[in-house]
């Protein structure tokens, strides 16, 4: 922060907010926002969701705390035609060559085709065994204790 990068909120202990009450929603908005801002001395206004999940409540209880959007893992590009708090992403991980990455930034879609692909086969997945073994097969696939 006192370089001048923006840290944001990413709840306190990064569990799928869609299979929490709203009460815990609410907790784990609320406390991460409130610990952030007291120990940076900055207003934090954005929330990025632990592992993509969310539903109904999430929205109307971060605006309630003071959250002005909400960055998502669904894939693909903003634009000005876009409304309301949600922000789509493109994860820029290691593997990205520099051909792709140009595409990318030319707001090619065919350049994030296979992103979208693995994000619904993942929720896909997700559906079918369940959030609690699809959790399990994430730590084992990824070493996760």
């Amino acid at each position: 922060a006192a370089s001048g990068m923006s840290i944001q909120s990413h709840t306190v202990t990064h569990r799928p907010l869609a299979h929490l009450g709203g009460e815990r929603v609410l907790f784990e908005l609320s406390e991460s926002k409130r610990v952030l801002e007291e120990r940076l001395g900055q207003e934090v206004r954005h929330l990025s969701l632990p592992h993509g999940s969310k539903n109904g409540k999430t929205w109307p209880i971060a605006k309630e705390i003071g959250y002005k959007s909400i960055c998502t893992s669904d894939v693909g590009f903003q634009t000005p035609e876009d409304n309301g708090p949600w922000l789509k992403r493109i994860n820029m991980g290691d593997g990205i060559s520099e051909k792709r990455f140009h595409l990318i930034i030319q707001g090619k879609n065919r350049a994030i085709w296979g992103m979208t692909v693995t994000k619904n086969l993942k929720k896909t997945l997700r559906r079918v065994v369940g959030e609690n073994t699809y959790r399990r097969l994430y730590r084992l696939v990824y070493n996760i204790r």
